[in-house]
């Protein structure tokens, strides 16, 4: 196997966005909504964590009562996307601090604050990333041949 040039974070967007193109924010009737689409989808495929996503609004449609429920309770539609508890107590808790900071489970105020404090309080996730582990680097198989980023991935199984 040649040796792998190291890539910048830069060009590793690069490759990435060449691939998906500039995402395009579904539209979901609540922020808070994308942001549990988000913390559900690492590690899973698209059609999973789809199918999670309906099931837990569907029977959690209220984000503000999210923070008192049991965690056992929150996990059980989210066993299709693994990980369950460990989802559930992060949305959970991810909730509840929301909460503590604003008074209510909203991500509102973030619009008001500098972008540097925004950002510690809501750490983002670059969304190529996540797609670019759900389409060709999962647990289960990776698509290495097929990866946008087999030129500089220092992992890649060619």
């Amino acid at each position: 196997m040649p040796a792998t040039k190291r890539a910048s974070p830069k060009a590793v967007d690069r490759l990435l966005l060449a691939h998906y193109g500039p995402y395009r924010m579904p539209q979901r009737s609540h922020l808070l909504d994308e942001l549990l689409y988000f913390m559900l989808s690492t590690r899973t495929t698209t059609p999973a964590c789809d199918a999670a996503f309906a099931a837990f609004k569907k029977l959690f449609p209220r984000h503000d009562r999210i923070p008192e429920i049991p965690v056992v309770e929150l996990a059980a539609p989210l066993r299709g996307v693994g990980l369950a508890q460990r989802r559930a107590t992060d949305i959970k808790e991810s909730w509840r601090l929301l909460r503590a900071r604003f008074g209510r489970v909203t991500l509102a105020p973030l619009r008001r604050l500098p972008p540097a404090e925004s950002e510690a309080i809501l750490v983002s996730l670059p969304v190529n990333l996540i797609f670019l582990g759900r389409d060709f680097c999962n647990a289960r198989e990776q698509n290495c041949p097929a990866c946008p980023l087999r030129s500089v991935c220092p992992s890649r199984r060619i």
